[in-house]
């Protein structure tokens, strides 16, 4: 008999109710499904994926911007499907040749990967700017950790002295492929950075089908395995065991229309600033009510989606994404390696450009930023003109990431993804402690495998099911 059957038959009778069908609960639900568990899960939204949702619009399917896959089909994302026998398709990954290009002033090359391609292959910076980038990486090594998450980029390159604005740009490019949606350095975080560095350089992917295969994936796995989900119903708190002699527990929780549902355990896959609502502070560990009180910010984006028709020949060679300098925009034909996302005789080409999330609301402000989206993408991409292409989606991100990388959030400093002080209740996103860097999906499904694990340790199946 297989572990995996075992498993199932010990787990058959454990109720787990997971809050929230982000890519972290999705995830976890599915995993949990496939080990026997009994999952529902409960979205207060009719769609499910959370920020990487991804829609329907004029025969396209459209992403909520376009995120990538760190470490391709080695990264956490494909190791989740893996396991849950519903293994990940990849249009395109760097490891297969197909690399972003760099755009500055007129002039296109492949952007860097590695430091030798940065010193030997690259010609958008000198060989002294090369130097000192070089420099400054090598003195990042050298600072204690403890020390980088306390100083922002800013800070950081002020103490190396890197005054030089195309090197900075280069830097904000860096970033901006690495994981951050926040143009300004004086907020960053020098220790995620750094975190990004130790793994540089590593593969990157983009699913084939965008987000809606990984999303259909997941949701395919958690009812084969006789799990349920429910959207459109919101979870209004959780209740908590507080019996004499016995540890304190949650058990399960309640509806916005107060029905009550027992469970061996809760999952809560919601913003920070949401679980508050759900537990009694009492219970609420520290390292949370910090990142809720100073921590979390949030981050801002616009995204412009435009159809073009297939005869204008934008990205040629193996390239797919440019990238430009000062402003840093990310342009991508997302349908030039994966034709099922556009109609017949189209592409999809779509634009990204970090702004700061305290003027979202702002139309002015924001306008501008459409505008220099736009004339960016008509430098780039001369041969464009309104006959041949036509905007199907303009969007505003208040929140394009669950949060940027302040030094107030840095992996350290956030929440578990395992209640301190209440046994069998779980946190899982983009904003929890697992590994990863800020704001990313690798934190999103490394919690999920972290709450699996926990779950799935002896104690854990050793609960008998509450009845509320």
């Amino acid at each position: 008999m297989t572990n995996q059957i075992l498993s199932k038959m010990t787990n058959k009778n454990k109720r787990v109710i997971v809050v929230g069908g982000g890519l972290g609960g999705l995830a976890a639900a599915a995993l949990l499904g496939r080990d026997g568990f009994s999952v529902s899960l409960y979205e207060k939204t009719h769609s499910l994926g959370g920020r990487a949702v991804c829609k329907r619009i004029a025969q396209h399917w459209l992403d909520s911007g376009f995120h990538s896959l760190r470490r391709a089909d080695k990264g956490p994302a494909a190791i989740v499907l893996e396991k849950i026998g519903k293994p990940i398709e990849l249009a395109t990954k760097y490891s297969d040749g197909v690399v972003p290009k760099t755009y500055h002033n007129g002039r296109l090359a492949n952007s860097p990967l590695s430091a030798g391609q940065l010193l030997f292959k690259y010609p958008l910076l000198s060989f002294i700017q090369k130097t000192h980038m070089m420099m400054l990486m090598q003195k990042i090594k050298k600072i204690p950790m403890d020390r980088l998450d306390y100083m922002t980029i800013a800070e950081l390159l002020g103490a190396a002295k890197i005054h030089d604005n195309n090197i900075i740009a280069h830097i904000k490019q860096m970033i901006a492929i690495a994981y951050y949606c926040e143009p300004n350095l004086d907020r960053i975080s020098a220790g995620e950075l750094a975190r990004y560095l130790s793994q540089w350089p590593y593969d990157v992917g983009f699913p084939k089908g965008g987000w809606k295969q990984i999303i259909d994936k997941l949701q395919e796995a958690i009812l084969e395995n006789d799990g349920e989900i429910k959207t459109g119903k919101e979870v209004k708190r959780v209740l908590i065991s507080d019996n004499v002699g016995d540890m304190t527990k949650a058990t399960g929780v309640v509806f916005q229309d107060g029905m009550k549902e027992g469970a061996d355990a809760v999952i809560l896959n919601t913003p920070l600033s949401v679980v508050p609502r759900l537990l009694h502070e009492h219970y609420l560990p520290e390292k949370l009510m910090k990142a809720i009180d100073g921590g979390v910010k949030t981050s801002g984006a616009v995204v412009m989606d435009v159809t073009v028709k297939k005869d204008k020949s934008l990205i040629r060679d193996k390239t797919d994404s440019v990238i430009t300098l000062d402003p840093c925009i990310i342009f991508r034909l997302n349908s030039k390696y994966d034709p099922s996302i556009a109609p017949e005789g189209h592409d999809l080409l779509s634009a990204w450009i970090p702004i700061d999330s305290s003027k979202s609301k702002d139309k002015e402000y924001v306008d501008a930023k459409f505008k220099e989206l736009e004339e960016a993408m008509h430098a780039i991409f001369a041969n464009l003109d309104d006959s041949s292409t036509k905007i199907i989606r303009k969007m505003v991100f208040e929140s394009a990431i669950g949060f940027y990388p302040s030094p107030a959030m840095t992996q350290p400093k956030r929440p578990s993804v395992i209640f301190p002080n209440v046994k069998n209740l779980y946190l899982v996103g983009d904003a929890t402690d697992a590994a990863g860097i800020g704001g990313c999906s690798d934190i999103a499904f490394n919690s999920a495998l972290e709450c699996h694990r926990e779950l799935s340790k002896p104690e854990s199946n050793s609960l008998q099911p509450i009845i509320v």
